[in-house]
């Protein structure tokens, strides 16, 4: 015996339902294609506006470094000035390194020395920073006198040096640290070197 199908919703309500589906899925990709493409179009106007942001605000960035550009560089140029002069300023406070005292020094040093004294050179030392350190360093030669002994002509113009007030405002003693007798051009002669603290 044959097997009868019946078909109680008929074949036509069948073919609809599966055409519903087939049209409710086309419509759900194409749906979710559309908000797809929507979402990367706002993505890359969103994208494009930001970017023209970060130019125009790396331009006015450029523009205002160039327009300060000279201020900085003035500024670091008075900066490495100032650091420089800072980095004397113990020496530029200590009244004796001034250059007027320091002259006005060299005066009363000059007018001190006896006439048979020769000054060979005369050294200051700009970094003596304690009362131990040596200001200034005094070097030369005296002509013997037979009639005085040559330690007496030396603490002689020793003596000149500090009894001299305006001298030793800035000092604090002379001291004779080398003395040696020699010959120059047949004629005795000492050298010595005294050092003002």
């Amino acid at each position: 015996m044959k097997k009868i199908e019946l078909n109680l919703l008929g074949h036509k309500a069948i073919i609809r339902k599966e055409n519903k589906i087939k049209f409710s899925i086309i419509f759900l990709y194409v749906a979710i294609w559309c908000v797809s493409i929507f979402i990367l179009i706002n993505i890359y106007k969103t994208d494009s506006y930001m970017y023209s942001m970060y130019r125009k605000e790396a331009k006015q960035i450029s523009s205002a470094l160039s327009s300060v550009e000279p201020k900085f560089s003035r500024i670091q140029f008075l900066y490495s000035k100032y650091k420089r002069i800072k980095s004397k300023e113990n020496i530029y406070r200590k009244s004796f390194y001034r250059p007027g005292n320091c002259l006005n020094k060299m005066i009363l040093i000059s007018e001190a020395i006896p006439d048979n004294i020769t000054l060979d050179q005369l050294s200051v030392n700009p970094n003596a920073t304690s009362k131990k350190d040596e200001k200034i360093e005094l070097s030369g030669v005296i002509v013997i006198d037979e009639e005085l002994s040559i330690l007496q002509q030396l603490n002689s113009f020793k003596n000149n040096l500090e009894s001299n007030t305006n001298l030793m405002k800035d000092f604090t003693k002379v001291e004779i640290n080398e003395n040696k007798i020699s010959r120059k051009n047949e004629e005795p002669m000492m050298e010595f070197i005294i050092r003002i603290f």
